[in-house]
């Protein structure tokens, strides 16, 4: 199973001693993405857009003191994006109304009396905004695995409210649970039942951030009127740099990439980076011009050529 570490940006921090996050940091290793990737025509309005893009993921890492500030592991710390949205949203009366509706789909799902359940439907049948609806999963269900990191989080930074949230809270610990279960029980239906209808991408790994993530992000970035392209860009390599950097375990690419990924060695890995950038597309309302075995087919060959391809 992955490392439980649910944002493509988290594992960025684990080889720095500070107690926050260094956001020039992260800034430095996407924005050096887009100078290497993009035409000196888009470079610029890339590496604007990253900035942005990361005031709009709004993260936050809290690190045990138990542990050596000088050697931080990724086991030492917890970590949240989107927080004021996930504190937001658990305050509100109608998360709780959703959570509820939620875990009613899944459950019949379970029992065999609703087939046709989908989260991603029944999230916009309840907000009626695609945007909201991502904003949503991407800040409530960042982390599905039993870890839920993100509700460690609030503990740990000792975040409380009032009654409606305490209760939202505990709602939302229980349907992650419920998901498990699903996924457990119906592995094969993963992507049939945890992503939008109609879509033929190939089996990808059971998470769902590395979709709903760069979705909201490129969505909610073209609604402050940044470039469609450009919107897609910036969260996409964001995951992009996750991945090539966590593919050695000396971060020997924080500045440099993989010169290729092997399709059957790093079959996870390209999974992943297919799930970004699908989800980065949806954002803008566009469609994968690869499946996930024609990008897989490019990155065997070479990783510069496989990235330049997608980001046409």
């Amino acid at each position: 199973m992955k490392k439980l570490i649910f944002v493509p940006l988290a594992f960025l921090f684990s080889f720095t001693a500070l107690s926050r996050p260094n956001e020039l940091l992260v800034y430095s290793l996407v924005a050096k993405r887009c100078e290497r990737y993009l035409p000196e025509s888009k470079m610029s309005a890339c590496q604007e857009t990253v900035m942005q893009m990361l005031d709009l993921l709004d993260y936050d890492i809290i690190f045990s003191a138990k542990n050596n500030p000088t050697q931080v592991i990724p086991q030492s710390f917890v970590f949240v994006a989107f927080r004021k949205n996930l504190i937001m949203l658990l305050g509100e009366a109608s998360t709780g109304r959703y959570l509820e509706s939620l875990n009613n789909g899944l459950n019949n799902f379970l029992l065999g009396t609703d087939e046709n359940f989908n989260f991603w439907t029944l999230t916009l049948n309840h907000y009626h905004n695609k945007l909201k609806s991502s904003q949503v999963i991407a800040a409530l269900f960042q982390d599905i695995s039993l870890a839920k990191l993100h509700l460690k989080y609030l503990d740990e930074a000792k975040i409380e409210g009032p009654v409606t949230f305490k209760k939202n809270k505990e709602l939302l610990d229980k349907t992650i649970d419920t998901i498990n279960l699903v996924v457990d029980y119906h592995p094969e239906n993963f992507q049939k039942t945890f992503y939008p209808k109609h879509t033929s991408w190939g089996s990808l790994n059971r998470n769902l951030y590395h979709f709903y993530v760069p979705f909201h992000l490129s969505g909610a970035m073209q609604k402050k009127r940044i470039d469609k392209y450009i919107s897609f860009i910036a969260p996409f390599l964001m995951t992009l740099t996750y991945e090539f950097i966590t593919t050695s375990d000396d971060y020997r690419y924080i500045l440099n990439d993989p010169k290729r990924l092997d399709s059957v060695e790093n079959a996870f890995k390209l999974k992943d980076i297919y799930a970004g950038y699908s989800g980065a597309l949806r954002g803008i309302e566009k469609k994968p011009a690869l499946n996930l075995i024609e990008m897989a087919e490019l990155f065997n060959v070479s990783s510069h050529q496989a990235v330049t391809t997608l980001l046409k």
